[in-house]
């Protein structure tokens, strides 16, 4: 089940009348008040409905609400502290996050699937009109978060559970306009285009140049100097790897690099940012990661997909690996313009 009223944004569960459905899964309660562990056709979620959310957004068991008014309410299981409610119970209906009551939360940034994303972010900007998923930005650009602390993906220079949200310090006076979350990494965007990336280090995924975890030493999280001045607009944290998309639309990628997850026509593992020389000459406006694929779609609406293919989510109409972007023919003239933020969590890996 998910919500997004943006219509750029992607899609929605959203009845004319104003209801909102939810199925599946729901033995934590993440369908935030629906009864029963399965469910197998779309019911009305009347707790959901009445708060008229402008954004929906699941976790691992766990849903998170944003009101237009800027309160977030979380529902679902509560171990690691990922709802930031305070504790790690089980909610089954949306309870209200009360220590973010004084900040404006436009996005809450969540990322889905695997034992090691048990954490979330949000952030409050209110000189912008669009929200973060999983991570929280406040009126000043600041970014809060909370949950499991592991790898030093909360950014508060430890590895400690937070059950509530905790402000970033070394991100306060950046102006942060975007954030990302990964499994064991996380990254955020300045209003001046510079990437911040935090967390778990191995196979080079913060971009750093080396496979170091960045808890919050003085420079956490440090500014990638390789994409400085090129003006990054949006960031996405795959498994164990990183994609960035330029203001002039090229896209870079780095990290972990086996079933050709980073597009480079190789297995490679890279641990700084590299272009991804396949798109040149494509302008890129919009980029989405899977666990351990990705999609761009171009200006002109064309979709491209790479990396990870055993279920056939790159579209293609096969399961083998793509190891460069490649068009998807069957979208050709439907004028995609944006990619969904999430992808199918296919071929999960932890670490």
């Amino acid at each position: 089940m998910w919500l997004n009223r943006q219509p750029e944004d992607w899609s929605l569960s959203w009845g004319g009348s104003g209801a909102i459905y939810g199925w599946g899964h729901n033995h934590r309660g993440q369908l935030g008040g629906v009864e029963g562990t399965k469910v197998k056709l779309p019911t009305p979620c009347e707790a959901l409905s009445a708060l008229h959310p402008v954004q929906l957004v699941g976790g691992e068991q766990t849903l998170l609400a944003v009101t237009s008014d800027g309160k977030v309410y979380a529902t679902g299981y509560g171990a690691g502290g990922r709802l930031g409610i305070g504790g790690t119970d089980t909610v089954l209906t949306p309870t209200l996050i009360e220590s973010l009551q004084n900040v404006f939360i436009k996005k809450v940034a969540v990322n889905s699937g695997g034992n090691s994303t048990h954490y979330t972010y949000c952030t409050t900007l209110r000189t912008y009109t669009f929200c973060v998923i999983l991570e929280a930005l406040t009126a000043d650009g600041e970014v809060y978060s909370w949950g499991e602390g592991d790898d030093g993906k909360l950014g508060h220079g430890d590895r400690s559970m937070c059950d509530r949200p905790c402000l970033i310090e070394t991100l306060r006076g950046k102006e942060i306009i975007e954030i990302a979350c990964g499994g064991a990494h996380s990254a955020a965007i300045t209003s001046h285009g510079e990437l911040y990336t935090w967390g778990k280090g191995r196979y080079g995924r913060l971009g750093h140049g080396d496979s170091e975890d960045q808890l919050k030493p003085k420079l956490v999280p440090m500014k990638i100097d390789s994409l400085a001045g090129l003006g990054v607009i949006k960031v996405e944290c795959g498994s164990q790897f990183s994609v960035a998309l330029m203001r002039s639309g090229s896209v870079y990628t780095w990290g972990k690099g086996d079933y050709h997850r980073l597009g480079h026509g190789s297995d490679d593992h890279v641990r700084r940012p590299r272009k991804v020389a396949a798109l040149q000459g494509k302008k890129i406006i919009s980029i989405a990661t899977g666990s351990l694929h990705c999609v761009a779609c171009s200006e002109q609406g064309e979709v491209f997909t790479w990396g990870d293919n055993d279920e056939g989510q790159l579209g293609d109409g096969s399961t083998n690996a793509i190891q460069k972007p490649r068009l998807v023919v069957a979208l050709q003239g439907k004028n995609n313009k944006s990619c969904l933020w999430f992808c199918s969590y296919f071929g999960l890996e932890y670490g």
